[in-house]
């Protein structure tokens, strides 16, 4: 079963000391309590394969952040095999494809490890993992059942789930993405259904995530497939840096089992119209609202 799940972001920023690196130092700490056996992260920086997801069926999977200025942060982890054995079976009826990677027998192949999966997997216990990739040309609906698949094939074990994701880039007009009030109004809704407990609620984000630039619906998707409504939802820190003015907002939350889970499978509710988002109050760490434009907590940055 599900014992633990997060969103966590995937900048090299997340390893400053900040908010940010806590509440991910905090993650880890509550992973390793819940004793898993496999870590699941849904990344949307590995293989991308036209009209199906994706899961790595290599033996291991390592990288590096090289090509993000950090050669010395490398990471390496063993492939659960048997967990994406057990997926490919729950998600018979979706569009999913194994990849492997080099060598030709990929029950010893490596495959890459991207930085969605490594910047996360450094703050977590050193465990199996199995890497999913989202595909943001099938439906949402199709994330979720992908969600609901993912928690099917760990029924009989415990496995810790991580959406892999950072939100709006366009929030700075001289950055590479570029300026759209899309990227603002997309934070302050994503902050808002994590900390009202409302994942299902994703539907207004669809219609903002490519003006905003962001990269992180379809992995919330998957989450709140796999979680439903069993878990109650934390907001441990959220914070808007402008790092080489790549101006992106960083987001960690846990899910916490709640004392009754509910086993019916979730689905994303869906509604005709989103009406006007609500300006939400600052997160814990002093972190500005989303609406008040790429500001860092802590006094990091102007």
């Amino acid at each position: 079963m599900i014992v633990a799940a997060a969103i966590a972001p995937h900048g090299t920023p997340a390893f400053d000391p900040s908010p940010t690196r806590d509440a991910l130092e905090e993650i880890g700490r509550r992973v390793t309590a819940a004793r898993p056996e496999a870590i699941v992260v849904v990344t949307p920086h590995n293989v991308h394969v036209s009209g199906h997801f994706a899961v790595v069926d290599a033996a291991a999977v390592a990288g590096s952040l090289a090509e993000w200025g950090e050669p010395e942060r490398t990471l390496e982890r063993a492939v659960d095999r048997e967990l994406a054995a057990a997926l490919v079976a729950s998600a018979a009826r979706l569009p999913l494809v194994t990849v492997s990677y080099g060598g030709n027998d990929s029950a010893s192949a490596v495959a890459p490890m991207d930085w969605g999966t490594l910047i996360p997997l450094s703050f977590l216990p050193e465990l199996p993992v199995l890497v999913v990739s989202p595909a943001r040309d099938r439906p949402l609906p199709e994330h979720v059942a992908l969600g609901n698949a993912i928690a099917a094939a760990s029924a009989e074990r415990p496995v810790a789930l991580v959406a892999s994701a950072d939100h709006g880039h366009a929030h700075d007009p001289d950055g590479p993405y570029g300026f759209d009030p899309a990227a603002a109004a997309y934070d302050e809704l994503v902050v808002e259904l994590v900390r009202e407990n409302r994942l299902g609620d994703l539907d207004p984000l669809e219609e903002l995530v490519e003006a905003a630039k962001a990269d992180s619906l379809w992995q919330l998707a998957v989450l709140h497939g796999a979680v439903g409504a069993g878990f109650d939802v934390e907001l441990l820190a959220y914070e808007a840096p402008d790092v080489l003015r790549h101006a992106l907002r960083r987001l960690c939350a846990v899910c916490r089992l709640s004392s009754s889970p509910s086993r019916s499978p979730p689905w994303v509710r869906w509604r005709s119209g989103w009406g006007r988002w609500r300006p939400s109050t600052p997160t814990s760490g002093g972190c500005r609202s989303p609406s008040a434009g790429p500001s860092c907590c802590g006094g990091r940055c102007g």
